[in-house]
């Protein structure tokens, strides 16, 4: 499963000399990639052979956010239960790599920079030379590219890994398909036949359960609601005061206590609806994500913007609310019109 120090050199210096000589140029494509490293590779030894191996190594490379993580949940348990004997190696980007921290699936856990996802051309080269570093030494067998927002990333990260066979999600027909049943598309293919359990999972530390444990607590019949109020920027976000009326308007008909999630960012935000509900409200805001999937684990229901939060209360089966504000075209780049209000 290790690569010979000299082998290991060899490609690495390959992968090294190919960045050199695309900073010549201020720019660098796949195809011209390929057709420099491959003979590289071949005299490394990452293709072909393999037969003194003891041990199957496979690579998960998932590009996207926090939620498109969850959602490629199914994915990563599938792939140990198809593999049950191997090194599983997850790529994830190091920006939400605490979703994936407590995998019990995988061996280890490599992030990816942030320089990969908003920089192009040769930068983001470089970057991925960087996770190659690490990644080269052992033989990949098989590498899955789960590619979610910037495709290129988990293609580019399973090649330059010297991985002998790559499979991508990234050519799949998506139509109306859910996001997890595009990434397992990439298993279907091996097996033949449809991935049987097609389940998303959250994984949660016994420290955060047992802090959900002591916070929650079914006191006169009231219900509890998450109300998750982070989103990436603000076209995701409803804004506190819409919220309010929202939340009032249920409790005309239901006994209930909202917990208030998200992140220290949104702190104002959480400040203003427990201001207004008072004693049917508790601020959480500034939890990990780790205790919010664990809070999100005891609730009734959820009420959430579209974030992380959305996919940790389906896979969790919490019925949820997405407050989805976008305009009314769904081009969630317009200008939102609601936020403003």
């Amino acid at each position: 499963m290790y690569v010979e120090e000299k082998n290991y050199l060899l490609a690495l210096n390959g992968l090294k000399k190919f960045v050199t000589l695309s900073k010549e140029k201020k720019r660098f494509s796949m195809i011209d990639l390929k057709n420099f490293m491959e003979p590289i590779f071949w005299e490394a030894g990452y293709r072909g052979g393999g037969k003194t191996d003891t041990q199957t190594a496979v690579l998960i490379v998932v590009t996207g956010g926090a939620g498109d993580l969850i959602n490629s949940s199914a994915v990563i348990r599938e792939t140990r239960r198809l593999y049950p004997d191997a090194y599983i190696t997850l790529c994830v980007p190091q920006f939400c790599s605490m979703v994936v921290e407590n995998c019990p699936y995988v061996n280890e856990i490599v992030g990816i920079s942030e320089i990969a996802w908003f920089n192009h051309d040769v930068s983001r080269l470089i970057s991925q030379v960087k996770v190659a570093i690490t990644l080269l030494r052992r033989r990949y067998h098989i590498a899955f590219a789960i590619c979610n927002g910037t495709a290129s990333v988990a293609e580019l990260t399973c090649y330059v890994s010297g991985a002998r066979t790559i499979k991508s999600n990234l050519h799949v027909e998506r139509g109306r398909m859910h996001q997890v049943d595009v990434d397992l598309s990439v298993l279907d293919s091996i097996t033949g036949h449809p991935i049987s359990n097609r389940k998303m999972e959250v994984w949660i530390s016994s420290k955060s359960m047992a802090y959900a444990r002591n916070l929650i607590r079914n006191i006169n019949g009231y219900k509890y609601c998450a109300v998750c109020v982070g989103g990436s920027g603000k076209r995701k976000q409803y804004p506190p005061q819409h919220y309010v009326k929202l939340l009032r308007l249920i409790l005309t008909e239901e006994r209930m206590i909202f917990l208030i999630l998200g992140g220290k960012e949104e702190k104002r935000q959480g400040n203003i609806i427990k201001e207004d509900l008072k004693e049917h409200a508790v601020d959480l805001t500034g939890t990990t994500l780790d205790e919010a999937a664990a809070i999100l684990k005891y609730c009734d229901y959820c009420i959430t913007n579209d974030t992380v939060t959305l996919h940790i209360a389906s896979a969790l089966g919490v019925p949820v609310l997405q407050i989805h504000c976008f305009p009314v075209d769904l081009n969630p780049y317009a200008y939102n019109m609601i936020s403003g209000s």
